[in-house]
Order: structure tokens, then C-alpha cells, then sequence
């Protein structure tokens, strides 16, 4: 690939051929109406130098006629000039005097008026020249009645001098055209410092750092727009990517244990000759691939939320009643474990979310709590102005587990999945992804009595039946 090929295959190459074409172009068109000015003006100039040599040529003639002229001096000298040609008639046409340097075959003007007239000829030697016309008028006493003067000279003079012009004005457009592709080089070259800065930064993203973030201030308002939508898709890929590779993280760690649990199983029940120890180990494997089934759910849903895949279907809901049928659902389970179930609660909430996000949220909530809060404690249940808030006993539970509540299966991890619990730890985790889904907000507080306090707010009220008798929820 050539230079020139090379420089239309960049940015700035194509700038910098554009600007210096249509800057050439200009001072082209310039230099060429510059130099047509030049030669009209060095025209008229010689023209009028050769009227005021006619002029003063007639008027000596005439002298010379009225006798009022001093001593006889040569008509050449008179005219200021020794390399022109003239030759003058009278009325009717009589050759009256020519020049010494030679004769000019030419018939009186037929058109010669006051005016001067010009026209183009070759000269006796052979020379291009140029002459001009003039009619003088005598004095009625004058028997020559009128005078009519022919003046030429050689066009050489001119001609050199506009030759010369003419490489000066080539010479002075060539430098100048020179200069102008360097600056225009200069130009392009500063004016696309913000795109190489930018495709440096663009060239320097590693996909396993943190997006990169642009300053948006540094570029160019042309620049923005682009850099804004190129940054917001780096983003989103980065959210997608990250969101894939802890899907996958997540699932390689919750499958291991039911898998060894189920290989485990079938390699028991294999020596299990009877038909009660199959249906039994069988039973294991089922409730293992149910777990399967189940924790693969949840990071499904939870890679839908996170990539922004599930979009809320926003109508009224009525959080008060979800709450309570997931109260009446969980009965069983709080009569067994002996908890008791408190707080204060209006009889109606209609907030505008989506019915199942909305159902979800009370449902992973609730059973959150009563799963890992001690038997025969207490759990409150709070629910009134625009948030929902549980509480609920957590002995085992430090400051520093509660900042790693929201994340997936951090339940599972935490202190409190020392007991025996077919709970994913999964349940704040979709709560968090559903908040982020609506706007809500999710905090995470552990009081000084070991209680874990879990609010969620944000809810976008519509209609609350007495709510003036019903305090806000704090």
C-alpha cells in the first residue's frame, strides 16, 4: 500500500486533502482573478501612457503649424520616446510627417474621433505592437482643418512585464499553497487530538477491569453524543459479562453439593438390595434435583433482573393482602417452630408495581425471616406509608455479615445456615434484584439487641384506608 493510499485510508489524511483541495481551489480562482486584474491594469496603463504621447504629439504638430512653436525639435524627442512609430494626416488625408524609425502602412483612421482608439498591429521590423488613434481639432484658420495621429510601439515591453508578474504571482501561489498544506496538516492533526486520546482509551479497556470512565468535559461537543452511547454499551456489557460470569460462579458452587449429595446417594442405594432402601435413596435423589431445579430458578431470575431482561408490568397492587396470604400460607411453619408473629399493619396499601415482583418481594421477605429467626422468638412485621419492614432475631449474625446480605446465596453462607435449612439464602438477594428493578430501596440494619431489621421503601402509594389512624412505618 502506497503513501497516498495510506493517507485516504486515515481521518486525518482525508481531512487534510478535503481542506488543502478546497483551499487550493480557492486560491486558484484567486490567484487567476488576481493575475487577469494585473494584466487589465498594466493594459490600461500603457494605454494611457501612449494617449498622453499621442496628445502631446498633436498638440506639437499643431504648434508647429501656427508657427507658435519655439526652435524645430525633433518630433521624437518632443513625444518623450524613442522606441515608438507615429504618422499624422490632415483632413483630407495627406501623410504629413511619420516617424524617423520607420513608416507605418497604414490608410488614415476612418474611425478616429475625440476619443482615443486602440487596436493591435505588427510592425514594420516584424514586432507585435499595439497603437492608438486621436483626431485633433485646428483652428478654423488652419488650412489642414484637422489632424489625425497614429501612435504605436512595440508590445515586447509589456509583454516581459507581464511575464514576469506572472512567475512572481505563480511563485508567491505555489509557497503559499505550500504553506497551506502544512497548516492544514497542523490543523487537522491538533483538531484530532480528542479522537487519538479517546481511541487510546478506547484501545487500553480490559475486560476484566472496571469500564473505563470518560471525560466528557476533554472532548469535543461533536465527540459527546458518541462517547456517552459508546460508554453506556461498555456498561452494559460489562454488567452482562459480569452478570454471566457469576451465573456461572453461582451455579458451579450451589450444584456441587447436591450432586455429590446425589452420586453419593446412588452409590449407597446401589448395595441396598431391598425395595424400601431403593424408594428411600430414590426419595434423596429426587429432593436433590428438586434443590437443582429450585437454586437454578432463582439465578435464572436473577440473571433476568440483573441484565435487565424482566420488565416490571406496573398496575395497582394491594401489598397488605399479599402480606397476609403469605402469613395464612406460612402458618403451618410458624405454628411448628413456635414463633410469634407482631407489628402493626394498615388494612390496605395499593401501590403501583408489578403484581408478581410485588408477591415475590413479600413472599422472600417473610419466609426469609421466619427461616432463620430462632424458635419461640419473635417476629415483627411492619407494613404502613410507602415501606415494608421485617424484623426478626439473629444471635449468630455480625456487622460484617449484613453487608454482604443482598447478594446471591449469601444467606446460605452466612452464620445463620448453621442449622439444618432447605433454604436457598437466595430469598434477599431476589428482593434486592426486584428493588433495583422498580426504584425501591433495600437497607439492612443489626439493632444492638441482635435483631436484623430488613426495610424496604420506595413504594409508590395509591389509596390507603385509614391511613390518618395508622402511624407511618419508621
Amino acid at each position: 500500500m502506497c503513501w497516498l493510499e495510506r493517507l485516504r485510508g486515515s481521518l486525518r489524511g482525508r481531512l487534510v486533502i478535503n481542506l488543502s483541495a478546497a483551499l487550493a481551489l480557492c486560491l486558484g480562482a484567486f490567484t487567476a482573478g488576481f493575475d487577469l486584474m494585473i494584466d487589465r491594469e498594466i493594459s490600461n496603463r500603457f494605454d494611457h501612457s501612449m494617449v498622453d504621447r499621442a496628445r502631446a504629439l498633436g498638440a506639437r504638430f499643431a504648434q508647429r503649424a501656427t508657427g507658435t512653436a519655439a526652435a524645430p525639435v525633433p518630433v521624437e524627442a518632443a513625444s518623450g520616446v524613442h522606441q515608438e512609430m507615429y504618422k499624422v494626416w490632415d483632413r483630407s488625408g495627406r501623410a504629413l510627417a511619420r516617424s524617423e524609425t520607420g513608416d507605418l502602412d497604414l490608410a488614415p483612421p476612418a474611425n478616429a474621433g475625440a476619443g482615443p482608439v486602440f487596436f493591435d498591429l505588427r510592425l514594420p521590423d516584424g514586432r507585435e505592437g499595439r497603437a492608438v488613434s486621436m483626431a485633433f481639432d485646428l483652428p478654423p484658420a488652419d488650412p489642414r482643418g484637422r489632424l489625425l495621429v497614429t501612435l504605436a510601439e512595440s508590445s515586447a515591453e509589456r509583454d516581459a512585464l507581464e511575464i514576469r508578474l506572472h512567475l512572481l504571482l505563480l511563485t508567491a501561489a505555489g509557497i503559499t499553497l505550500a504553506v497551506i498544506l502544512a497548516l492544514a496538516w497542523l490543523t487537522v492533526d491538533r483538531g484530532l487530538k480528542p479522537v487519538r486520546v479517546l481511541a487510546r482509551e478506547i484501545a487500553r479497556i480490559d475486560p476484566d477491569q472496571a469500564p473505563p470512565d470518560f471525560d466528557m468535559r476533554a472532548l469535543p461537543v461533536e465527540l459527546q453524543p458518541v462517547t456517552q452511547k459508546f460508554a453506556s454499551l461498555i456498561r452494559r456489557l460489562y454488567h452482562a459479562l459480569s452478570s454471566e460470569r457469576r451465573f456461572a460462579r453461582n451455579i458451579a458452587h450451589e450444584l456441587r453439593t447436591p450432586l455429590a449429595e446425589m452420586r453419593m446417594t446412588a452409590e449407597v442405594g446401589a448395595l441396598d438390595d431391598t425395595v424400601a432402601g431403593l424408594r428411600a435413596h430414590l426419595d434423596v435423589v429426587g429432593g436433590a434435583a428438586q434443590q437443582m431445579e429450585s437454586i437454578v430458578n432463582v439465578l435464572l431470575m436473577l440473571a433476568r433482573y440483573d441484565a435487565g431482561l424482566e420488565k416490571p408490568a406496573r398496575e395497582p397492587v394491594n401489598l397488605a393482602e399479599l402480606v397476609a396470604r403469605h402469613l395464612h400460607r406460612l402458618e403451618p411453619q410458624i405454628a411448628g417452630r413456635r414463633l410469634q408473629v407482631t407489628g402493626a399493619r394498615v388494612p390496605e396499601l395499593w401501590v403501583q408495581a408489578d403484581p408478581v415482583l410485588a408477591d415475590s418481594v413479600c413472599k422472600n421477605l417473610l419466609e426469609n425471616a421466619l427461616e432463620y429467626a430462632p424458635a419461640g422468638t419473635a417476629v415483627e412485621i411492619a407494613l404502613g406509608g410507602d415501606r415494608l419492614r421485617v424484623r426478626n432475631a439473629a444471635p449468630s449474625l455480625s456487622a460484617d455479615d449484613v453487608a454482604q446480605l443482598g447478594e446471591p446465596f449469601a444467606g446460605a453462607r452466612g452464620p445463620q445456615a448453621g442449622a439444618a435449612s432447605p433454604h436457598l439464602g437466595a430469598g434477599l438477594a431476589l428482593v434486592a434484584a426486584v428493588a433495583r428493578v422498580h426504584g425501591w430501596t433495600v437497607s439492612h440494619r443489626l439493632e444492638p439487641d441482635q435483631r436484623l431489621c430488613t426495610t424496604v421503601s420506595g413504594f409508590q402509594p395509591l389509596m390507603s384506608v385509614d391511613a390518618e389512624k395508622q402511624p407511618p412505618v419508621p
